[in-house]
């Protein structure tokens, strides 16, 4: 497998893979420019964009330019601390305190998860912990990211990248919402879905996603992460039909066919009483 184009980068995604299927789905509906942009010319009525080598005329430009930690005036540089590139000190992100300082960052400031329900229980957090004598640890939520494409594209746990990066032995199952049934009957037959999943245990990791109804299969994954369960443990979960949580349930058989040791139904779903072969 290729690795993933930083500079053809989208949605968040690290699996090469899920990428260039996004990639090329979108090319389909609308000319994608992997390049730096420039406003040439605007007025009330029209603007002028170059990018690359290409020039683009519209009558109006929605920019989205991300995110950044909002510390100006706060006189960081003050505290003696080495600073980063985006000038945030070194903070323990179980407890939010900046070094061994009486000084806890939370939310929009400190550019860790820069998310609203992440920023509640960081300010949960870091005001318990403004109060005590000695900071105390806090267990984060399973990370989700989620845009609200269409498909939507989501990563839940670890990305792929991540696990590259801790060089865990893991193996990935997919799934294409091709021939997905109720992908078919929704006319969005098109989507991709990766699991990882560890070699050994078929303990859930993480997982990328472009794919229809694709936020509501991230909140799946990050509830089976968080309850720390393994391939086989999904594998025992119902599954209706036809909905598009069973193109999740051919991801799962998919990644569990790699394990080491692969489940079988007749031990996964016995009754207690019955004897093991």
């Amino acid at each position: 497998m290729t690795g993933i184009d930083p500079d053809r980068s989208i949605g968040g995604l690290t699996d090469p893979e899920v990428q260039n299927f996004a990639i090329e789905h979108f090319s389909k509906e609308m000319p994608l420019i992997f390049a730096s942009a420039d406003i040439k010319d605007a007025s009330e009525t029209h603007v002028s964009i170059r990018a690359g080598n290409q020039s683009i005329h519209a009558n109006q430009a929605l920019i989205s330019i991300g995110r950044t930690p909002a510390i100006r005036n706060l006189g960081l540089e003050n505290l003696n601390v080495p600073l980063d590139a985006n000038g945030l000190p070194a903070l323990d992100p179980s407890t939010l305190q900046v070094n061994d300082l009486p000084i806890f960052i939370a939310g929009d400031v400190n550019g860790v998860r820069p998310l609203l329900h992440e920023a509640v229980d960081e300010g949960r957090i870091a005001g318990y912990n403004a109060t005590r004598e000695s900071p105390e640890c806090f267990l984060r939520r399973t990370p989700m990211a989620i845009t609200f494409t269409s498909p939507t594209i989501a990563v839940v746990g670890n990305s792929f990248k991540e696990l590259q990066q801790q060089e865990r032995d893991f193996v990935v199952g997919s799934a294409d919402f091709k021939h997905q049934g109720r992908a078919r009957i929704l006319g969005t037959p098109h989507g991709m879905l990766r699991i990882y999943a560890d070699r050994h245990d078929g303990k859930v990791l993480g997982a990328e996603l472009f794919a229809p109804g694709g936020e509501h299969l991230a909140h799946l994954f990050a509830w089976s992460i968080t309850m720390h369960m393994t391939i086989s443990d999904l594998l025992n979960m119902p599954f209706y039909h036809p909905v598009l949580e069973e193109g999740l349930r051919s991801a799962i058989r998919d990644t569990d066919r790699q394990l080491e040791i692969p489940a079988r139904y007749t031990q996964t779903m016995r009754c207690n009483s019955s004897p093991v072969e």
